[in-house]
């Protein structure tokens, strides 16, 4: 991969440019600066979609009978039971729209989780446990227009991978600047060698399709698993001293409004620090214990101030004060982290309520912290929340935000 190229990369993309890196730069230089230390280089979560189901045969014939999330930092899974409500053979088309990639930003980084550059969340989907095959459809759009056949007959990927430089480079310089002045591609600084570097301006709208008979009055369970898109982020704004600073109130009150902690979670990001800091003090402590034991203290060279004492009466005991209690650190020392989930199960959700619904997330770990917006939660485990309703619709995306340790 050359320098400058846009990559995908299993397990987290990072699709970055030299300004990031300087900016990156410039951010390890200042982080004794609160807001500064929270400006690190992240990874921005993909807006996550769920399936819509388009009935072409008997309009609201379909019927969503249950729906299943359950949602980790390692995949998502869906599963719905529908029903033909008609007395008549129902087709219906299964269309699963894959987050929109958009590279007009070349200091972004997309967190894109799979390798191939079509199925890049790496879908797996079944009914009745039978494996569904999706035909995929993809496109390049700029300034609303479709771009994909100039990218095309340039022999230019939609998605680009590892080497877009190089595939550019192989394109001419003429070929190049053709392709600037139509707005597909923008200049973003020079290499090394002193040539103008450029990105992609493109955003890529990607849809798997598959066809579905259900015959009258019977259901059908389908089932999609795909790679969670996990945003990352180098330290949290949650904790002290940084979500006290008035440069961060914006950013904070946003996180407030998406996914609405309260008092507990800050609590629990405090105390994942604390608790660091407290377990650095005891190891330390140990450390010189074992010192101790292994080689006393020599004899001091003074004697104790005690000794000196002309009265045969103990000395008052020295009034005992409280120590305040220490600052929170300024440095990230408990090298917390934060995990993002965005998922959206309103857009393209049928117009009926699901009659059964169910949610569960896991934050996987733990020493984690996790908060999105939903009432009526029950934890289920040491990690797990679900959420249970009846003719439920969702009405807007679901934002998920786990603090933790690295």
């Amino acid at each position: 991969m050359t320098v400058m190229a846009r990559s995908i990369k299993r397990t987290s993309t990072m699709i970055r440019s030299r300004r990031m890196c300087n900016a990156l730069v410039a951010v390890l230089a200042l982080l004794t600066a609160p807001e500064a230390s929270y400006a690190q280089e992240s990874l921005t979560e993909l807006l996550q979609r769920g399936p819509s189901f388009a009935n072409s045969s008997s309009e609201g014939a379909l019927v969503i009978d249950s729906q299943d999330v359950s949602v980790d930092p390692h995949s998502i899974r869906l599963k719905y039971r529908i029903s033909n409500s008609s007395a008549e053979a129902l087709t219906t088309v299964l269309t699963m729209p894959l987050p929109d990639l958009d590279f007009n930003d070349p200091d972004a980084s997309l967190a894109i989780p799979g390798t191939d550059p079509t199925n890049f969340m790496e879908i797996k989907a079944s009914a009745d446990q039978k494996p569904l095959n999706f035909v995929f459809t993809q496109s390049a759009f700029a300034n609303d227009k479709d771009v994909s056949p100039q990218l095309r007959a340039n022999h230019l990927p939609l998605v680009p991978v590892d080497g877009f430089q190089n595939q550019l480079s192989a394109l001419g310089r003429g070929a190049r600047e053709k392709l600037a002045d139509q707005g597909l591609l923008a200049r973003s600084g020079t290499n090394q060698a002193g040539e103008t570097l450029y990105f992609p301006t493109w955003i890529v709208k990607t849809t798997g399709r598959a066809n579905l008979s259900i015959a009258a009055g019977q259901s059908l369970s389908i089932e999609l698993r795909y790679r969670t898109s996990l945003g990352v982020s180098k330290d949290s704004v949650w904790r002290e001293p940084l979500r006290s600073q008035r440069g961060l109130a914006a950013e904070i009150e946003r996180r407030r409004v998406e996914y609405c902690p309260d008092h507990a979670v800050y609590a629990g990001v405090d105390k994942l620090v604390s608790t660091y800091i407290e377990q650095t003090k005891n190891l330390e402590a140990g450390k010189e214990s074992a010192k101790s034991v292994a080689k006393p203290d020599p004899v001091p060279s003074f004697f104790p101030f005690s000794l000196f004492q002309q009265s045969d009466s103990p000395p008052p005991p020295a009034a005992e004060t409280a120590k305040p209690a220490a600052p929170p650190p300024v440095a990230n020392v408990a090298n917390l982290r934060e995990w993002r989930i965005a998922l959206d199960l309103a857009t393209g959700s049928p117009p009926m309520p699901v009659k059964e619904f169910r949610l569960l997330v896991d934050k996987a770990k733990k020493d984690r912290v996790v908060s999105f917006c939903m009432n009526n939660l029950k934890r289920v485990s040491s990690t797990a929340f679900e959420m249970r309703a009846t003719d439920f619709t969702p009405l807007q995306p679901l934002k998920i935000i786990l603090v933790g340790p690295e």
